[in-house]
């Protein structure tokens, strides 16, 4: 019962934290950048840049290696789908885009979670990519 009650604080807390960044990202975009950089320092010990440099190869032994817990995935991926749209054509957009994509399918493929949510998100994400012949 505790680990469950431990679970479902951790679930609340990561959906919190996506929540607030939506709501800075239309009210105050400086503010939801700091946060979208703490997110990433704290809940999953990356920099910006350092995220950006990794390879998707990379990326993807690194999201294994972490060995994420479902939750902490679906937060991942919709912190990097979140902080890139609305999409730009830029490089960086595209970085994301792909990174997105290969932790919505680490989470499908480990932990057999699939959501409309995620699902419109991947679509979105595969849209974009088509679009800027990626």
């Amino acid at each position: 019962m505790l680990r469950r009650d431990h679970t479902l604080k951790e679930t609340q807390r990561l959906a919190q934290l996506i929540a607030k960044l939506l709501r800075l990202k239309n009210e105050q975009p400086l503010d939801a950048v700091k946060l979208y950089n703490d997110i990433l320092l704290n809940e999953f010990s990356l920099t910006d840049k350092e995220l950006h440099h990794l390879t998707n190869d990379e990326f993807g032994t690194l999201l294994h290696s972490k060995n994420y817990n479902a939750d902490q995935l679906i937060t991942f991926a919709q912190l990097l789908y979140h902080h890139i749209t609305p999409f730009k054509n830029d490089k960086i957009a595209v970085t994301l885009a792909n990174k997105a994509l290969i932790t919505f399918k680490k989470l499908e493929l480990q932990h057999h979670i699939q959501s409309f949510d995620n699902l419109s998100m991947i679509n979105h994400l595969h849209q974009y990519l088509k679009e800027h012949h990626v």
